[in-house]
């Protein structure tokens, strides 16, 4: 089972800061990053059977046009959430409590912190799976 890392946030700096971060960290990542939401969802869908065989480490931003975060979230939950093994943080500007447990409410989701992304986010994650990063 290999790993890959997602970056869904409609900002492409902080797509473009958030690989370049985690690629001086770990370079041989794979990592992918969408700039919506729906478009990371057609892309799981396109994929589903070899995205499957992988654990996934989905970083996303809440505040996006078209599908929010909390959307992908809904969406994910309906179509993916038993096909894949994922890990979701949310990677956001947002603060806010009521954002907070709102994506708590979904058992893949993980961590929530506050953009910029930190290679201490990935240790977050890989306390959940200590396989992570070995």
């Amino acid at each position: 089972m290999s790993q890959i890392f997602i970056f869904i946030d409609d900002e492409s700096i902080c797509n473009f800061i958030s690989k370049t971060k985690l690629i001086q960290y770990n370079k041989d990542a794979k990592i992918l990053t969408f700039e919506s939401a729906k478009e990371a969802l057609q892309y799981f869908g396109s994929n589903s059977k070899q995205l499957a065989l992988d654990e996934l480490f989905i970083y996303l931003d809440i505040n996006m046009p078209v599908m929010d975060g909390f959307d992908f979230l809904k969406e994910y939950e309906k179509k993916y959430a038993s096909t894949f093994h994922v890990r979701i943080c949310m990677l956001t500007s947002s603060n806010n409590i009521g954002d907070k447990k709102k994506a708590f409410k979904y058992p893949f989701v993980k961590n929530f912190h506050t953009k910029p992304f930190q290679v201490a986010y990935l240790h977050d994650m890989s306390k959940l799976n200590p396989e992570v990063f070995v």
